[in-house]
């Protein structure tokens, strides 16, 4: 492994225990095995190797991809809902590091890697608003601005399942594992969005 690679790595994990601002560059450095002069001539600031600790982790999901099946297979709205929010829930299982660094950075308030985050996010996000407009479109669901629509499903899709993660919601008698949540999601979304 390179040193960019391993210095990226380091990263990832530092930065999403300790954020941007608890963490160090000679913790990150050291923890990759890595000069701290090599950090900064591969990233140049602190800021840009969080960034690419972000990218990093959002490249291993394939959200995009994952979504465009999907969106492909023609299914009833409802059904695809379901399955879109079943797939940005195992994408946050799968990722979590990256997801603490996307908390982290809100919370700490770096316009730099904020603006990113939601450019880079956020984008990712397309297929389920061009989905939500051919569903208006069919009359499937009411009509509603489908950018907003789409963001408060992702933003409050990402905070329900925090806080069934943080509460052990899992446990709840009214929950059957994961897969039920993200259906509950989905029916919760629907009732608002039925026409």
């Amino acid at each position: 492994m390179d040193a960019k690679a391993k210095l990226i790595k380091a990263a990832v994990t530092v930065f999403s225990e300790k954020g941007l601002r608890g963490a160090t560059t000679r913790e990150i450095a050291a923890r990759a095995g890595v000069n701290p002069t090599t950090l900064f001539r591969l990233f140049r600031s602190k800021e840009k190797l969080y960034i690419a600790a972000l990218d990093y982790g959002y490249r291993g999901a394939n959200l995009v991809g994952d979504l465009t099946k999907i969106a492909e297979q023609a299914l009833p709205f409802e059904e695809f809902m379901a399955a879109a929010i079943k797939i940005i829930f195992e994408n946050l299982r799968r990722i979590p590091e990256s997801h603490r660094l996307s908390l982290h950075a809100a919370l700490e308030g770096n316009k730099q890697i904020v603006e990113w985050n939601s450019r880079t996010v956020l984008s990712k996000f397309y297929v389920i608003q061009k989905r939500l407009e051919a569903a208006i479109q069919a009359g499937e669901v009411r009509q509603v601005d489908s950018m907003l629509a789409t963001r408060l499903i992702v933003a409050v899709g990402i905070h329900y399942y925090q806080i069934t993660e943080l509460y052990g919601g899992w446990k709840s008698p009214d929950f059957h594992g994961r897969q039920d949540l993200s259906k509950k999601f989905a029916d919760l979304i629907m009732s608002g969005l039925k026409p």
